[in-house]
């Protein structure tokens, strides 16, 4: 996903368009590469969380197909924070690099989510993908870590990687305070705000 996006942005620079239209290019593609899975689950996540009342009322929420307000806020912000990430980064090298580093972490974090939190309802996609064992999860930490660090310089892929941790595990504190739990929709947020903090953090530290 990350290349992906990062190789439109460049071709958007190639034909002389702004980096923030480049970066909006780049991540439309990303979008429609996944068919815009993990963000569809943090507007949703973010309709329950602030809409329920109570747990049982928050999961009802989360699986209603309609977006509501807070969950379209929570779309268009963290779209357009992805968008000013890509477009501060500014060279298409850098914004390679961040992109493929924070797409691999940001998933690894959705694989820690499933082994440290239980499901949150007996069904479903956050049930039916399982629980994984701790040596599982410790191996695909090291091999998002890994990717990350053939895109970024040690220091710069180590800093990353907490900050994926922090933006995730700050998602999945709050699941588990609010229901409990993970469903396939906080697995989704918990790649979006992760993917997030990695790219805000790259996008200080790779700027000149």
């Amino acid at each position: 996903m990350g290349a992906a996006a990062g190789s439109f942005y460049w071709l958007g620079l190639s034909f002389n368009l702004s980096s923030f239209l480049s970066a909006l290019i780049g991540v439309a593609v990303a979008l429609l590469l996944t068919g815009g899975l993990h963000e569809d689950g943090l507007s949703d996540t973010m309709d329950g969380f602030s809409g329920g009342w109570d747990r049982d009322h928050r999961l009802q929420i989360m699986s209603d197909s309609h977006i509501g307000a807070h969950g379209a806020l929570a779309l268009l912000l963290t779209l357009l924070i992805r968008a000013g990430c890509i477009a501060q980064l500014s060279s298409a090298v850098a914004v390679m690099s961040a992109l493929i580093a924070a797409g691999a972490l940001s998933r690894v974090m959705m694989y820690g989510a499933m082994g440290l939190l239980s499901p949150a309802r007996q069904e479903g996609l956050g049930f039916s993908a399982g629980r994984p064992a701790p040596e599982q999860q410790w191996i695909c930490l090291g091999l998002g870590f890994f990717i990350a660090l053939l895109a970024l310089p040690f220091d710069t892929a180590l800093a990353a990687t907490l900050a994926a941790i922090l933006g995730g595990g700050c998602m999945g504190l709050m699941a588990k305070r609010k229901i409990g739990g993970h469903t396939g929709d906080i697995l989704g947020a918990v790649q979006v705000i992760a993917e997030l903090s990695a790219l805000v953090y790259l996008a200080s530290a790779l700027t000149d």
